[in-house]
């Protein structure tokens, strides 16, 4: 019997992908398993992408530095740049709630105040969702879907041998937040008594983490200036997992220029 830790979450969805093809073939699918969004045929020229994304505390987020407000806004942010990753614009938004009993009244409220700001900012629709009682932790899933001209789909698998690699801001600052977070969390658990210390000169880095932004500008200027990537991804899991995957979708190699990378 494999353990699940040996083989990854990457490798897990290539067994899932196995398992499930033969369903995961149906009419009027042009994609399914394995690219940030699946992609479902409407019409002879559009499309649905439809995405979801799955949040546990400890393992994605901390409540203890991550204010419910913020949290909301993550939720919807990181769920709808799956979408934006398929070069299309978000247009709805549903969230799933999995509360135990620590989450009162005022909380739940502060969290939907957070999805509320981010449809705003995004610019789409909040359509629904489910709340349900947890024995222990709380969890989330955000769902985003979104209808879109067909050809201006961008797929994971369409690299090409000299094509430039672009991301669409800095990398790292997200990364040291959580460090820095984690320690005054650790901190704290050792001298209760003690006030988190946190530097204001790092505002930018903690926005990154707590509350960042999907880019749907990107895609906004792209249709704008009628420009079309070769390929996409979200990076939310790191720029050298997720370029990985954008070389195994289209059977091609990368080199990366580490004096290039744009570390905030």
């Amino acid at each position: 019997m494999m353990n699940l830790e040996k083989i990854g979450e990457f490798g897990l969805i290539d067994k899932i992908k196995e398992w499930t093809g033969q369903v995961a073939d149906g009419k009027d699918l042009i994609l399914g398993i394995g690219d940030d969004c699946s992609v479902i045929k409407v019409s002879d020229d559009e499309v649905v992408v439809a995405t979801a994304d799955m949040f546990a505390e400890r393992i994605h987020f901390d409540v203890y530095y991550t204010p419910m407000f913020a949290l909301g806004y993550k939720v919807v942010m990181a769920t709808v740049s799956d979408i934006c990753a398929m070069n299309c614009l978000p247009q709805h938004f549903m969230v799933t709630l999995a509360l135990d009993s620590r989450f009162n009244l005022d909380l739940v409220e502060d969290f939907y105040r957070g999805v509320v700001e981010a449809c705003k900012r995004a610019e789409i629709n909040l359509v629904g969702g489910d709340t349900i009682a947890s024995v222990r932790g709380l969890y989330i899933t955000g769902f985003a879907f979104s209808r879109a001209k067909s050809d201006r789909v961008v797929y994971r698998n369409g690299a090409k041998p000299g094509d430039l690699i672009c991301v669409t801001g800095d990398l790292g600052a997200a990364y040291l937040a959580l460090h820095i977070l984690e320690r005054e969390r650790k901190i704290h658990q050792e001298h209760p008594l003690s006030k988190p210390h946190i530097e204001p000169d790092y505002e930018y880095l903690y926005r990154r983490l707590l509350k960042p932004e999907a880019r749907v500008d990107i895609v906004k200027l792209f249709e704008e200036i009628e420009f079309k990537p070769t390929s996409m991804i979200d990076i939310s899991d790191g720029l050298s997992s997720d370029l990985l995957h954008i070389c195994k979708s289209s059977g091609v190699g990368c080199v990366v220029y580490e004096e290039h990378l744009p570390i905030d």
